[in-house]
């Protein structure tokens, strides 16, 4: 289980606000399933807002892939080997051991998806609330409050997110979702949710043949 400090919003820089409950709540909120999985790799996040240190983002990181691991419909590959190229095997192969010489250079357990995710925005507190984190009149809340309006008052975590073949590394999927409430948990729940959401909609479902231990469909 991942655990998270709960903290004020002055000490925000260094802590994130905990998910409490194991993160049951991703399978809570999708339809059962029980299928073949999607091998994926969940790089580290990229930060675009002063409000985001590397730590907190790291921490985001952990959150999502608990969800997308906890909705039972993803394989997670926690570090992704780099293929050698053939091209260097194949100059001065033995005859006899070519064949095994490649089989043995094939990355046995590399994901078929890369999920790259940028942190857009992140609002801890309520505008104009104690602790002042973020300020009144940064150049995202300039941009960001002409089209939300008094919405982004609210404390609020906005997300990018790109899937991508890791092979040909073209695009599969891309969106931003957001999650908003007058919490700050919660509002990084929701975002959470429709994330692993999108995600798990958005990949076709030639992605979907592993099976729970990571063994393919024959």
């Amino acid at each position: 289980m991942l655990v998270f400090t709960l903290c004020g919003c002055a000490s925000v820089r260094s802590k994130i606000p905990f998910i409490p409950g194991g993160l049951r709540f991703v399978s809570a909120l999708l339809p059962p399933y029980d299928g073949l999985r999607a091998k994926i790799i969940v790089p580290d996040f990229e930060i675009k807002t002063s409000r985001v240190t590397k730590e907190i983002g790291a921490d985001f990181r952990k959150i999502m892939i608990a969800a997308l691991s906890d909705s039972d419909r993803f394989l997670i590959v926690a570090h992704q080997e780099p293929a050698v190229a053939k091209e260097a095997i194949e100059i001065t192969p033995k005859p006899a051991d070519k064949t095994k010489d490649l089989q043995a250079q094939e990355p046995k357990n590399n994901a078929d998806l890369v999920i790259n995710v940028v942190v857009s925005d992140f609002e801890p507190q309520a505008a104009g609330g104690s602790g002042g984190i973020g300020g009144g009149g940064g150049s995202n809340r300039g941009i960001f409050g002409g089209l939300l309006g008094a919405s982004l008052t609210k404390p609020h975590l906005d997300l990018d997110i790109r899937i991508s073949d890791a092979v040909t590394l073209g695009p599969v999927a891309s969106t931003r979702v957001m999650g908003q409430s007058t919490d700050a948990q919660k509002a990084i729940q929701i975002c959470i949710v429709e994330a692993t959401r999108f995600i798990s909609r958005s990949i076709p479902g030639g992605y979907y043949k592993y099976r729970e231990h990571g063994k393919k469909k024959t």
